[in-house]
């Protein structure tokens, strides 16, 4: 297991040193398997990679947007910071549902 992630992390470090990203169809989807290999390794980063995740638009995709929902994070659920991480999700996912609605109601 410790070989595989090694490989993974290397691969990962590889693409997320890469000025240029193809655009992804899951934004944030690097830095979230990088913030769920330091969560295996209990890596206190995991929360500024989660964080970074976020900032670049991750809402739970393709799974959920809960965090609950994600067991590599379970251990972090009594922390602060991993609640204040959930909320701004919550506020993105309400953000763009509000945005959607709106965009179908105006339409005739």
């Amino acid at each position: 297991a410790s070989r595989i992630l090694s490989c993974i992390q290397r691969s990962l470090d590889d693409e997320l040193k890469q000025r240029h990203r193809s655009p992804d169809g899951y934004p944030g989807e690097l830095e979230l398997w990088q913030a769920s290999l330091l969560a295996l390794r209990g890596d206190a980063r995991v929360f500024d990679r989660l964080g970074k995740a976020v900032d670049r638009g991750w809402m739970g995709q393709y799974h959920s947007a809960n965090l609950g929902d994600w067991p590599q994070f379970d251990r972090l659920s009594g922390d602060p910071r991993y609640a204040a991480i959930q909320r701004r999700i919550d506020q993105r996912v309400a953000r763009e549902r509000a945005e959607t609605v709106k965009q179908f109601a105006s339409r005739p």
